[in-house]
């Protein structure tokens, strides 16, 4: 988080949590690049894979828009909703 930078509000979710890690819905009320990452790690809670803002301790990064919805021109909205990795589900099993 900048003092400098553009204002940005994400709203969150713990859906689920072990010791060390939690599953977290988060929902961008802004559209800022790394708007997300940068949030999560500034509660020192970065995503987990993140090279950038946290550490790379899995393969991937652990970040996905499972549902996106959007307004097109014409006023309509659109949702679009993609499946679960399969690394979200090893990692959180009986979750998905």
């Amino acid at each position: 988080v900048d003092p400098n930078g553009k204002p940005a509000q994400t709203t969150y979710r713990v859906l689920t949590s072990t010791e060390t890690q939690a599953l977290i819905e988060l929902k961008p009320t802004t559209g800022r690049t790394h708007q997300l990452r940068v949030h999560m790690a500034y509660l020192n809670t970065p995503i987990l894979g993140d090279r950038v803002y946290g550490k790379p301790n899995t393969s991937r990064l652990m970040l996905h828009a499972h549902k996106l919805e959007i307004t097109l021109p014409s006023g309509e909205r659109k949702t679009f909703e993609a499946a679960v990795p399969k690394e979200f589900k090893d990692i959180f099993p009986g979750e998905f």
